[in-house]
């Protein structure tokens, strides 16, 4: 048996580029860092991947990619919110393989009409810790894996991928499916102070980061 050495140095983690954008009241707040690529911190950047198109409160719906602070979003019920703040991270697949595993996918796809009639509308991937409201519960994405109409997806390139926070908590439709809406707020304060710290400049109220929307 060979003696653990716990001097010895560890391999550094992998990092991430990631970036938000926010309204500081006055104009939209853009921000960029590279932080650890720790499956907490993804949480926070990565969950719907470019395409996913959300239910605005007015007219069409839009990709996600092309969502802006202050825009509205309709909910399941129809509750109207404004957008506060979006994450984004472009997540390779050797970075998605280190977050995934054969049990709990990093990321997922879902087939048209899973969970009712167009409900998804369209196939709809999302990461694998992404809620999905069935209507009489609320799970992970990856939970859902049956590999006929729910699959792990092992992309061949890298994957834009956003994550929405809205001003009050509700069911959003994205593809046509709800999907609760992010609480930044109650992730953040399960976070230690480090990373608080080290987001701080990626969310809204720099100053004091404990207190995002």
């Amino acid at each position: 048996m060979v003696p653990s050495n716990p001097s010895a140095s560890r391999a550094p983690l992998a990092r991430v580029r990631v970036s938000s954008q926010f309204s500081d009241g006055l104009s939209t707040r853009r921000a960029q860092a590279n932080i650890p690529l720790i499956p907490s911190l993804m949480t926070a950047f990565a969950s719907f991947a470019h395409g996913t198109e959300f239910a605005m409160a007015q007219g069409p719906c839009i990709p996600v990619e092309d969502l802006e602070p202050s825009m509205e979003l309709r909910s399941i019920t129809g509750e109207i919110s404004k957008i506060v703040w979006i994450g984004k991270v472009q997540m390779a697949p050797a970075l998605l393989s280190k977050l995934g595993n054969p049990d709990a996918p990093a990321m997922v796809r879902i087939l048209p009409d899973r969970f009712g009639y167009a409900r998804p509308a369209h196939d709809i991937v999302v990461s694998g810790d992404t809620l999905i409201s069935t209507g009489s519960s609320i799970k992970p994405a990856n939970t859902f894996v049956d590999y006929e109409s729910v699959m792990p997806v092992n992309p061949a390139g890298p994957v834009q991928m956003f994550q929405v926070v809205c001003a009050k908590q509700m069911n959003l439709i994205a593809n046509g499916m709800g999907v609760p809406s992010f609480s930044l707020h109650n992730w953040l304060q399960t976070q230690n102070l480090p990373i608080q710290h080290l987001l701080a400049d990626l969310l809204p109220g720099a100053a004091t980061p404990v207190r995002v929307a």
